[in-house]
């Protein structure tokens, strides 16, 4: 009997799940892992423990801090530990290394100096497996100006207890006791005047005590008692982006007029061209006090190297062997080098980094050096759309910087990008801003992109899953498309969201002809970095198109044409709204802080899913066997407090975990897609450290 009355409760609890869209608990085992790009963003340093050999570390501008494998041949991710509200932490302001223990590494974290969350100083004990946060909070801007600038972080070469950072608003920072305690310094230079402040932080590692510090626009200071107080150097470049002390106490600067060196008290210019050029990249041959090698920071990397301190320079030629095909030839003339460091465990080795990548040489001094890169693992991205079409290839993805990808493999980089520019067909835009295919005729694909940089900007469409792609004809450039919808119906019926005040556009035929929108509101894109999505078109219904404005549901039900509302009462948190392909009239609104909402009759009414406390990202895939729903997927918060990756097998009546904990999803998601070809596989795209795919573990 006492059986029977438990299971009755049970039944009765499982009902009232159901009957009350609350969640039942159930967790399914995913694997969580990046899909493989290849870099794709700034590398602003890299840096070899001066003992062991193969122990390499970079930082980059938006994703985080890795460490080499050479086991593996791939950069193993350091920081993905961070969650979501921790987003500021994945720039990276500085890295430094103690030079007498290579288990212990320091760095110094944050994106944006106006970040509602302050930069810190981390430590790890373990190689950067595990990181213990310092008790130091300061603005620090890892994506900001002279962000290829450095070291601003470093350790003492004589006395590992003693740690100085320099930060771009608020002076010097000093630890006597390993980072444990920090104060700052009271005798420096105190009127940064700006958000660079200081740049560079180096030790003399000949001179014990003495160190130097640059603040931008306003020249270099010298300590002789390890930062404790600071004295400006008579002559000094003013505009100094990196510092370094060679093995015999000569410093060495680069600054936007040249190369300079301060030897005995004075400065003196041994700038390597006279072609004008701001010098960026700077190392010393730690075994050779005289071996310099700097570089001209440019579209294509000029590199100088001299054997004599600086009085000769030979201008180094170099090949470029990219590990990602899809590299364009001019990503493979190094673009932007921020950082170079000689390899002190390998003779004639050279480590550079670029806007891109991470570069090494094993033989500097070749008649003709060639640079590889290796980009595995290192995935920086930056997210604003994923598509995965039934009947295609893996994904489709739209990038910030570097247009977008046709992706065949998930786990081999692309052979092909979206454009033309990375070895793709039809136009390249700057950012692909939206992608979107024709739900009942999948093999068609539309895409938006711009070129923010000139205000200007196009769109393509592709009859074959994205692999090649042709101009929207008699689109105006000079008007820049946020937002895409392609009828469910009619490939050749396109609307068109822009950014900013220009109306929004639809063609009936491919793009022949353009004619304003009538009854939907200009502004409903506001600008380029903007994630919520507006606007999609019916997953069945033909020439029926939604967009959403200011809490109100807008429809049209003439392809496009003119929009009338068909409701007002959209929640304010509003992220974006989404059709179910191949069910008339069936929408999902997701509303972040707000919830998330249903509709089956084209919007006519809505249900609050209360199952769902908020709901950042919202997708649909492949439905489970035997299931006629598509499978849903929810990056939010359920009503029960539950954070994380949820998905859905009967229409968001109850959800299922899939995040894990041991393969985070790092940085903030911007865009997330369900798989139209593989049941329960979701993919995420973040600001910073690619895109991620879950699937379950088999």
């Amino acid at each position: 009997m006492k059986r029977f009355f438990s299971l009755l409760i049970l039944c009765l609890s499982i009902a009232s799940a159901h009957s009350y869209n609350l969640p039942v608990k159930k967790k399914v085992n995913y694997s969580w892992r990046n899909v493989a790009i290849g870099g794709g963003g700034y590398v602003t340093g890299v840096y070899c423990h001066p003992t062991e050999r193969n122990l390499v570390y970079i930082r980059t501008d938006v994703g985080g801090f890795y460490r080499w494998s050479v086991r593996t041949s791939r950069w193993i991710p350091l920081v993905d530990m961070f969650k979501s509200s921790q987003s500021n932490y994945y720039g990276g302001e500085g890295l430094a290394l103690d030079p007498k223990n290579p288990n212990i590494v320091y760095i110094a974290a944050g994106k944006y100096t106006d970040s509602p969350m302050l930069g810190s100083i981390f430590k790890s004990e373990n190689r950067g497996k595990t990181w213990i946060k310092l008790p130091i909070n300061l603005p620090m801007g890892g994506n900001q100006d002279l962000r290829w600038g450095g070291e601003r972080l470093e350790v003492s070469p004589f006395d590992s207890s003693i740690i100085l950072f320099g930060s771009r608003t608020d002076g010097i920072w000093r630890s006597d006791d390993a980072g444990n305690h920090w104060r700052k310094v009271k005798h420096f230079f105190k009127n940064l005047g700006n958000s660079i402040g200081v740049t560079s932080i180096a030790f003399d590692p000949y001179n014990r005590g003495v160190v130097y510090a640059a603040v931008y626009t306003e020249g270099v200071y010298q300590s002789r008692d390890n930062g404790l107080h600071w004295k400006l150097t008579n002559g000094s470049p003013r505009n100094v982006q990196r510092l370094s002390v060679s093995g015999s106490g000569v410093l060495y600067a680069t600054h936007l007029t040249g190369v300079s060196e301060y030897s005995k008290g004075k400065w003196r210019k041994i700038t390597p061209s006279q072609k004008r050029s701001t010098y960026c990249g700077l190392a010393i041959n730690p075994h050779n006090p005289d071996e310099i090698l700097v570089s001209a920071s440019s579209d294509h990397l000029q590199l100088y190297l001299s054997l004599d301190g600086g009085i000769n320079w030979k201008r180094i030629l170099f090949s470029v062997k990219s590990s990602a095909p899809w590299y364009s030839s001019s990503m493979r003339e190094i673009q932007y080098t921020s950082s170079i460091a000689f390899d002190p465990c390998v003779k004639g080795r050279v480590w550079l980094t670029d806007w891109y990548a991470t570069y090494v040489t094993n033989s500097i001094s070749a008649n003709k050096v060639v640079f590889s890169n290796h980009e595995k693992g290192h995935e920086e991205l930056v997210e604003f759309s994923l598509a995965s079409p039934p009947g295609g290839f893996p994904l489709l993805s739209g990038n910030a910087d570097v247009d977008g990808f046709l992706s065949k493999s998930l786990t081999s980089f692309p052979d092909q990008g979206l454009g033309a520019y990375y070895g793709g067909t039809g136009p390249t835009y700057g950012d692909t801003e939206q992608i979107a295919w024709c739900a009942l005729h999948p093999n068609n694909i539309v895409r938006a992109g711009l070129d923010s940089w000139n205000s200007t900007g196009g769109c393509a469409v592709s009859n074959n899953f994205g692999q090649s792609w042709k101009a929207v004809p008699s689109w105006n450039s000079a008007v820049m498309p946020g937002r895409i919808a392609i009828s469910p119906t009619d490939p050749s019926n396109l609307v068109v969201v822009p950014i900013g005040n220009s109306k929004s556009q639809v063609t009936h035929n491919g793009g022949i002809t353009w004619k304003p929108v009538s009854g939907l509101p200009v502004g409903i894109d506001t600008g380029v970095w903007y994630w919520n999505i507006p606007l999609c078109a019916d997953g069945a219904l033909p020439g029926v198109f939604y967009a959403v404005y200011n809490q109100s549901l807008y429809k049209s039900i003439d392809g496009g044409s003119r929009f009338k509302i068909v409701s007002t009462d959209i929640p304010g948190g509003f992220n974006g709204i989404e059709s179910i392909p191949g069910r008339p009239g069936d929408l999902w609104i997701y509303c972040g802080v707000d919830g998330l909402l249903h509709s089956t009759d084209g919007g006519l009414s809505f249900k609050k899913v209360i199952s769902v406390g908020q709901a950042e990202l919202f997708s649909s895939g492949k439905s489970a066997a035997r299931n006629s729903y598509p499978a849903l997927y929810l990056y939010g918060t359920l009503k029960n407090g539950r954070q994380g990756i949820f998905r859905s097998l009967d229409a968001g009546i109850t959800w299922q975990e899939i995040d894990n904990p041991l393969q985070p999803v790092g940085d903030v998601p911007n865009c997330m897609a369900g798989s139209w070809n593989t049941f329960g596989r979701v993919f995420i795209g973040t600001n910073g450290r690619g895109i991620y795919y879950g699937e379950p573990k088999r």
